[in-house]
């Protein structure tokens, strides 16, 4: 059952992850829906070995751009929460960001804001436990650092990046 659960709360997300979508206004609003394939449980190899193991984080591009520090946001957050995430009792895992949209262009960096659905199952003492949802988190992303700051929900703007956490410098 919790299995049923799971999976119909996952075909949820990815289905209202679908109905976000919006065109960019403009350049400097510039917005994407990502429905594609969430970052999630890989099956298992020959061994029989199914833990699950920690992500790297991807190499922050050298030249930042509009065009790619959207990507490279995305890709950051699903392995950074990849990793805050996982446990020894996890057993199934999802993240897919459903909302990605550049807020702000200064001069010092790139302030981009996300909406992301997760779900997680766990294993226990023979038990297997369910979950999932919403949350928000906004990233500054420049050359030298990258401050992230998160909040339960789809919130917007989301919370300020500078009052975060720093999670590389």
């Amino acid at each position: 059952m919790h299995s049923r659960l799971a999976i119909l709360g996952f075909g949820l997300l990815l289905v209202t992850a679908g109905c976000l979508s919006s065109a960019p206004a403009s350049d400097q609003n510039r917005e994407t829906t990502n429905a594609s394939t969430p970052v999630q449980t890989p099956p298992p190899d020959s061994s029989n070995d199914t833990r699950l193991t920690e992500r790297s984080l991807p190499e922050r591009p050298e030249n930042l751009t509009r065009e790619n520090v959207v990507g490279f946001v995305e890709d950051y957050e699903q392995a950074y929460m990849w990793n805050e995430e996982l446990t020894n009792d996890t057993t199934e895992l999802a993240m897919t960001p459903a909302r990605t949209k550049i807020l702000n262009v200064t001069a010092t960096g790139f302030v981009v804001h996300l909406e992301v659905g997760f779900s997680k199952t766990l294993r226990r003492d023979g038990s297997e436990m369910s979950g999932g949802g919403f949350y928000t988190v906004n990233y500054f992303v420049n050359e030298t650092v990258i401050l992230r700051a998160q909040t339960a929900g789809q919130v917007r703007p989301g919370p300020n990046p500078r009052n975060g956490t720093v999670v590389e410098a």
